[in-house]
């Protein structure tokens, strides 16, 4: 080779891979005792992948329970002693429908008598029902209030297993025949569905549906897999058809099928016809599939029953796969359990729709006697629509202990001080207690608090936010104004009424403040207004902790090049950590709420922070449906998501959970018309394709690093650039990505625990690889495994593109796992994360010594 040659072969390789130095430092610690990244569980129904129970058709609520119903409003007009007015003027539910709910006011604005007050509803109005419209609905109270109700008092209304609305509970029949409560009719030739609430199973609730087929024929239908976006839940093996069923009348047949309506390839069982008798019996009846990714299209699946000749009561559907793993002891089917365990989760915060519905009676009952649960304006058309069978607050904690994650709970802002007592002694109390006796009787014998080091317990997911009208506490215009410092009224509403149930929690006798943590929920784009409810607390009812959320990039605009598109959002988690004028609000609102004194059961201690939700945003702006595509589920985003929480934890040592959002999920509504796939960090499990999405990859390598204390480990110079501003893309446009210097290319992180170390390195260069040394204390020694994901672009998906069929795609994004023996170099793709794990000794034992020597490096004995 010419020097020549040999000169430039020296350039590409200097351009190709960029050298700087990482130099190790075990001894200082940034972080004693770090979180594992969490994750939100997202979604729970019977359709896309939020479908992830053992019982397939356990969304669709098989015990045929009564629906509950839980609303609470803050009044802002004057009323009466016996009469409110509604404060949504676009409510949409029928007259009547809150009939027999019982009525509690928590929180009066100016201290009347009418604080306190509970009934039950004895009517209300709504003009809107069922053609919609924009007229206030009005309660008439059953009990006179000691004082007119006035503004700015808050009010909860609920309907519930033990506060019976005659519009819910029973379920009226004609719910049934008209699809809701969770059920799909076939009704034909005059057949019915009706409640049965006399002649009940042992196992049965308060209600079981009889098939009237006096005439015609009657039935229903349990479907799963809506759209033909995929196989969510693949049919492939022997299952069981499991429900209990009585003879009401007549000589009926019962007709059960099931199978997948998309021709040639889809499962079929049946048609099965057991012989129902006269007394109450369980059935069950074998159903085998044999889908396959290859030659099962995607369509719906259902469970269909049919009775004809006469009436059948029947109750407690299932449809579940046999054989499955055994240690898997959850509700959820092991496919999805699998995948938990894999990304390990610090925390699982448990934040579903409907969940402000939930009562904790409901909550805490065993599986076939539980109810589907509404709340809030969502609930258009009927509210038992929208309903949801959430799982139990002893199933999910079950899934905690499965998985070795914290509980990160939110509780719902409609319960009232009792509920909240409850609660805790659910968690942490013993026999002696109504509730503690409730967990006892599902299973577990021990209080829950000595499982887990914390139980996390948020007060209402944005409360805030208005979107939940009905369920929330959102700003309201005639909140006092007159409070200062720096109060814009948003938290007023939500504040008196997180005040109540903290109080509640920190009184009751099994409240212990070293195995809880409650938290007051932020909203990110503002900040301060936090500030004087937190010093104005009453004794007891101050949070611990102050969450806020973290989203990124939520517009785009510009994205001709990976360089437009990608970089802005690599540069986002840093320019956050370092700008006092962040645009989304996040670097103000940590460093508020990190230098307030006035939080804990006195108000006197500093408070702490979480992220209660981080991931992609939504992105508006002119992006197309292609980039916006690669944007919220591709390869780029490995970066981002890797680096966020680590970035925070190192800049904030002391904050606590970082929860993403969300486990499932598969695609969203777009703002700017387009779909979003949003916001699942899987894209099936035990559907056609078992993929998930890059960011859960850079999640699970992430998370299994993070073994302990995270100690000191700063790239050296030579590492940094400086970006210039992007005005069209960012969290918030204009400003859009601020001008940000010196911005690190490589991150490294480092943990340990004992002789254990695990580095995390982050190359963030859109193209260009870096190699990097080691030096230090305790680089790495002896075997190293190397565990990495560096995908060959940005813009890799491992599922289709939107409007497209997904269930044959493969997975174009890989991590790999490779041991060998140490270097002191390691070269990082473009756009990657890498991992190290080693060991820095052995432990021998020879004779004429008593106990373990640990040596560093080899040992040769001979």
């Amino acid at each position: 080779m010419t020097k020549r040659a040999i000169a430039l072969a020296l350039f590409l390789t200097t351009i190709s891979a960029i050298a700087q130095t990482v130099t190790l430092n075990d001894a200082s610690t940034i972080v004693a005792s770090p979180y594992r990244i969490g994750m939100n569980i997202g979604d729970v129904c019977w359709y896309s992948n939020c479908n992830m129970l053992k019982n397939i058709v356990g969304n669709n609520n098989p015990n045929f329970e009564p629906m509950e119903d839980r609303r609470i409003w803050v009044v802002d007009s004057t009323g009466t002693t016996t009469s409110f007015t509604g404060p949504i003027n676009y409510d949409n539910y029928p007259p009547n429908y809150f009939v027999g709910a019982q009525y509690n006011v928590i929180s009066v604005q100016a201290s009347g008598a009418e604080l306190g007050c509970t009934g039950l509803v004895t009517s209300n109005t709504n003009a809107n029902w069922p053609s919609g419209g924009s007229t206030n609905p009005t309660f008439t109270l059953g009990t006179a209030c000691g004082a007119a109700l006035g503004v700015g008092d808050i009010i909860i209304v609920q309907c519930s297993p033990t506060v019976h609305c005659s519009t819910l509970n029973p379920t009226p029949n004609s719910d049934w025949g008209n699809n809701y409560n969770g059920v799909v009719s076939a009704l034909s030739g005059g057949g019915l569905l009706t409640t049965d609430t006399t002649d009940l199973c042992a196992t049965c609730g308060s209600q079981a549906l009889t098939l009237d087929a006096t005439v015609g024929s009657a039935g229903i239908i349990q479907y799963w897999d809506s759209d033909t976006n995929d196989i969510w839940v693949m049919i492939n093996g022997t299952y069981q058809i499991s429900f209990w069923a009585k003879i009401k009348s007549g000589t009926p047949t019962l007709t059960i099928t099931g199978s997948r309506s998309v021709g040639s390839g889809g499962f079929a069982c049946g048609p099965f016809t057991p012989t129902i008798t006269g007394s109450w019996a369980q059935y069950t009846i074998n159903c085998t599939g044999a889908e396959t990714q290859g030659a099962t299209p995607p369509g719906i699946a259902g469970i269909y029953w049919t009775a004809t000749n006469g009436a059948i009561y029947i109750d407690n559907l299932s449809f579940q796969k046999t054989g499955t793993d055994p240690t898997n002891t959850s509700v959820w089917r092991d496919e999805i359990i699998n995948d938990l365990k894999l990304l390990h989760p610090g925390t699982l915060r448990y934040w579903i729709t409907n969940q402000n519905g939930l009562s904790i009676d409901n909550w805490t009952r065993p599986s076939t006697q539980r109810s589907a649960s509404n709340s809030g304006t969502r609930a258009y058309g009927q509210p038992a629509i929208t309903g949801r069978m959430m799982p139990s607050l002893e199933e999910y904690l079950v899934i905690c202990q499965l998985i070795g994650a914290e509980p990160y709970i939110e509780m719902p802002v409609t319960w009232l001080a009792a509920d909240f007592k409850n609660f805790i002694e659910f968690l942490a109390g013993d026999g002696t207690t109504v509730y503690g006796t409730r967990r006892i009787n599902l299973g577990q014998t021990a209080a829950w608090t000595t499982v887990f080091n914390t139980i996390h317990l948020d007060f209402c997911n944005e409360c805030w936010n208005s979107t939940f009208a009905g369920e929330a506490l959102p700003i309201r215009a005639s909140a006092p104004s007159s409070v200062t410092p720096a109060y814009n009224g948003i938290y007023w509403d939500y504040a008196h009424a997180m005040y109540l149930s903290f109080a509640a929690i920190r009184t009751d006798a099994f409240y212990n403040p070293a195995k809880f943590e409650l938290i007051a929920n932020a909203q990110t784009a503002q900040t301060y207004g936090w500030d004087y409810f937190l010093s104005s607390a009453p004794a007891n009812s101050a949070p611990d902790t102050i969450e806020v959320a973290a989203y990124y990039y939520s517009t785009v605009n510009q994205f001709s090049t990976d360089l437009q598109t990608w970089q802005p959002e690599f540069v986002t988690p840093f320019e956050r950590t370092v700008n006092a004028s962040d645009p989304l609000n996040f670097n103000q609102s940590l460093t508020d709420y990190l230098a307030q004194t006035t939080c804990g059961a006195a108000g006197n201690v500093t408070c702490r922070t979480n992220v209660y939700e981080w991931g992609a945003g939504t992105e508006a702006g002119s992006v197309s449906q292609t980039v916006q595509d690669y944007l919220d589920a591709g390869s780029g985003d490995i970066i981002p998501t890797a680096l966020l929480p680590l970035l925070n934890m190192q800049h904030w040592p002391v904050i606590g959970p970082q929860n993403r959002f969300s486990f499932n999920e598969y695609t969203n509504g777009g703002v700017n018309a387009n779909t979003a796939k949003l916001w699942g960090a899987i894209v099936d499990a035990g559907g056609a394709t078992n993929n998930v999405r890059p960011a859960f990859q850079a999640i699970q390598l992430v998370n299994q690093s993070i073994i302990g204390t995270m100690f000191s480990c700063p790239v050296g110079s030579g590492n940094t650039f400086n970006f210039t501003a992007n005005t069209n893309n960012g969290d918030a446009v204009p400003p859009g990505t601020p001008a940000t210097a010196n911005v690190p290319l490589v991150y490294a992180y480092c943990f340990k625990s004992g002789t254990q170390r695990s580095l995390v390195l982050i190359n963030s260069d859109v193209s260009a690889a870096h190699t990097v040394t080691f030096a230090g204390t305790n680089t790495p020694t002896g075997t190293v495994t190397t565990r990495q994901i560096a995908p060959s672009s940005m813009n890799l998906l491992n599922e289709a593109h939107s409007g497209s069929a997904t269930n044959t795609t493969a997975m174009a994004t890989s991590l790999t796992s490779a041991s060998g023996a140490a270097s002191s170099t390691i070269n990082l793709p473009a756009f990657s994360v890498t991992t190290l794990d080693y060991s820095l000794s052995s432990s021998v034992t020879t004779t004429g010594i008593n106990g373990t020597v640990s040596i560093a490096g080899s040992v040769i004995i001979r």
